[in-house]
């Protein structure tokens, strides 16, 4: 029945492009046919429809998958000019959006009383700071033997990469999964495979990292290869981050005298414990807190139509965009976006 019902969808008058959106749509609609007894052509049709197919959307727990199966009645409700359904479908999206804004009204409020959360603006401005001071003992070329100015170097040369990598340049270099980054070697050529079990920081001729090829991360399958242009800051930053560390006997950019990468826990200390040297000491933010503080910032005030770009920027899917798009916006309650609506609008 799955591949009926692909093709029912994709033989309508405005077929799903992506394949992981095909799949995604389609899977909802054969759980619901499976659900209620019946078939793609008699689920809006069958005896009492409207309340099998309402038990079944109240079956789903989260608000963001009541979403997606309501978008996906919606979708055949569509194909089959049911209008009563496709009433029926507007009514419910209305309802999930206002479900998944209260959702991230709690999340926010949590935020805002926790000691871990820093502004966006703060964070940025600290970041400048310890850019500017590791350029200043760059140009200086200063004894590096001295213990102090080591000290001070080390630490904002750490603080400039590890929080770079998220506030440098978010709207091109969008703040990736921590994996993106302790998962990635250094290398002198871009990789030709399709697949990998590594993510890269490729260098030019002068050993300059400027760009970025992701295989490894957790939406792979969905969005594929990825390669990011690194802004000159990051570039620089970078650089001095691996000549610092030429010491260690690692192709990775975060590695350990045994060759190895660092391990998620340990990148995520890494953040916590040179947020706290460096910008406020009694505050634990892990490295989702600070991609989810950059995130919040980067749906500020953008136009709906870029909610999908930066979904596959950020390696997310559109439902987490658009409840970052919500928080981040503070959307009125009788708001109404789709991932459609957003491709119709471009």
């Amino acid at each position: 029945m799955l591949a009926k019902i692909k093709e029912i969808i994709q033989s309508s008058d405005h077929p799903i492009k992506s394949e992981s959106g095909l799949k995604n749509y389609a899977g909802h609609i054969h759980r619901l046919c499976r659900f209620t007894e019946s078939t793609p052509e008699t689920v809006f049709t069958q005896e009492d429809a409207l309340t099998k197919i309402e038990n079944f959307i109240d079956s789903k727990k989260s608000a963001s998958t009541k979403n997606q199966v309501v978008c996906a009645i919606k979708k055949l409700a569509d194909i089959q000019k049911n209008k009563d359904f496709i009433k029926f479908g507007e009514i419910q999206v209305k309802k999930t959006i206002l479900l998944r804004k209260s959702d991230v009204e709690k999340v926010r409020i949590k935020k805002k009383k926790t000691l871990n959360w820093i502004n966006y603006d703060v964070l940025e401005k600290r970041y400048k700071l310890a850019l500017d001071v590791v350029k200043f003992y760059d140009e200086l070329k200063l004894d590096f033997k001295l213990s102090d100015i080591v000290e001070d170097y080390h630490a904002n040369l750490e603080f400039a990469v590890l929080t770079g990598l998220y506030v440098s340049d978010i709207k091109i270099n969008p703040p990736r999964r921590a994996e993106a980054w302790y998962n990635c070697k250094v290398v002198k050529k871009t990789p030709k495979t399709k697949t990998g079990l590594h993510n890269f920081i490729v260098t030019n001729k002068k050993g300059v990292p400027t760009k970025i090829v992701l295989y490894k991360y957790k939406t792979f399958e969905r969005y594929g290869r990825k390669e990011y242009v690194l802004n000159p800051d990051l570039s620089f930053l970078l650089k001095k981050w691996i000549e610092y560390n030429s010491e260690i006997e690692s192709d990775f950019l975060f590695g350990k005298q045994d060759g190895e990468h660092v391990s998620n826990t340990q990148f995520s200390n890494k953040i916590k414990t040179i947020i706290r040297k460096c910008c406020i000491k009694k505050i634990n933010v892990s490295t989702n807190m600070l991609r989810n503080i950059c995130i919040t910032e980067l749906y500020k005030n953008i136009d709906i139509t870029k909610i999908p770009v930066y979904a596959s920027m950020c390696g997310h899917s559109f439902n987490t965009a658009l409840e970052h798009y919500i928080n981040s916006n503070k959307l009125s309650k009788d708001t109404v976006i789709t991932e459609e609506q957003c491709k119709e609008k471009l």
